[in-house]
């Protein structure tokens, strides 16, 4: 009951950063910066100010559910002082969410993504402005199950991430979001309002099973993530829309659990603060401006010359690889 408690608790909020604070405050000011900006504003003092709340974690994280749901009140209509403390909430939750997932492991990490992503995906199409009422049963949901939220594995800690680690993952988001954003705008090839709500849900369990299942080493991970994006890129440049809806489902699974994984492992808060900042701040708020002012093309090229580097170092290690069996 515990670990099902904090994989619906994960899930609630996953959904809510999906579908109320990032999709549905972007869809309600019509994508205009200049009132939206307020939001990654205080996302990032939020993130900076996680590990430095008094009280517990699990204290900290309730405090800032309550605040959530009383923001959540006033929602889709919020003006910038509470576009600006929603972005202080979601910043400062955030690292302590991927904190729990290190009591649950892969079995509570899989499930919370899994079911984000299906029910994300469900109501993707739903209208913005229609969203306050879910944004509150999300809240409600996550406050009711906070106390029983308990894993039963307390996962070791790794060494701290390095910097080359935390910049590939802040280029996966940037990538990511950049895509993201432009097909939500898309109205000729938005995958979502197409009729490929089926297959996007079941590629990205795919993605996440497989990532679960079949985990592999880092250097490996960021080769695969890089041809992932590469087919993901090519295909909307192709306007190859069942494709995309199988691909880039993957991909953003895929990288989520990789990137999720390694950050509940750190030891201390502040560092999955301090790499959070980066990926979900920095990056996905660049890809936000790329798509935003026309320059997706130039990330499709860029994407697929990542793509290339790391398909020519595959190539190349597997060459080596039999000459050294040959010899």
């Amino acid at each position: 009951m515990n670990a099902f408690a904090l994989t619906l608790l994960v899930a609630a909020q996953f959904l809510y950063y999906l579908l109320i604070a990032q999709t549905g405050i972007v869809e309600y000011f019509h994508s205009d910066l200049s009132r939206i900006f307020w939001l990654p504003l205080g996302g990032v003092v939020g993130t900076v100010l996680s590990s430095r709340l008094p009280g517990s974690e699990r204290k900290r994280l309730t405090g800032l559910l309550i605040l959530q749901g009383l923001i959540t009140l006033q929602y889709p209509a919020l003006s910038p002082t509470l576009l600006w403390l929603l972005g202080i909430v979601m910043g400062a939750s955030a690292p302590l969410m991927v904190r729990l997932l290190r009591e649950g492991g892969a079995p509570v990490m899989g499930g919370a993504l899994g079911l984000s992503y299906l029910v994300g995906t469900l109501l993707f199409t739903s209208p913005a402005a229609w969203r306050g009422p879910l944004g509150i049963g999300l809240t409600l949901l996550a406050l009711l199950l906070l106390p029983w939220a308990k894993g039963r594995r307390n996962l070791s800690a790794l060494p701290p991430l390095g910097a080359v680690s935390i910049a590939t993952m802040a280029l996966w988001a940037f990538f990511d979001s950049a895509l993201f954003e432009t097909l939500s705008r898309d109205a000729s090839l938005s995958i979502w309002r197409d009729g490929y709500s089926l297959e996007i849900a079941t590629f990205h369990l795919a993605g996440v099973l497989l990532a679960l299942w079949f985990p592999l080493e880092w250097r490996r991970s960021r080769q695969f993530v890089a041809l992932l994006f590469s087919a993901a890129y090519l295909s909307y440049l192709l306007a190859l829309p069942l494709v995309l809806a199988a691909v880039y489902p993957v991909v953003i699974s895929y990288y989520n659990v990789v990137i999720l994984r390694r950050l509940s492992r750190e030891r201390e808060l502040s560092r999955i603060a301090a790499a959070m900042l980066a990926i979900g701040w920095g990056a996905a708020g660049a890809g936000l401006g790329a798509a935003l002012t026309g320059g997706t093309i130039f990330v499709a090229i860029v994407v697929l010359l990542y793509g290339i580097g790391h398909l020519l170092r595959v190539s190349r290690s597997f060459h080596l690889q039999r000459a050294e069996s040959l010899k």
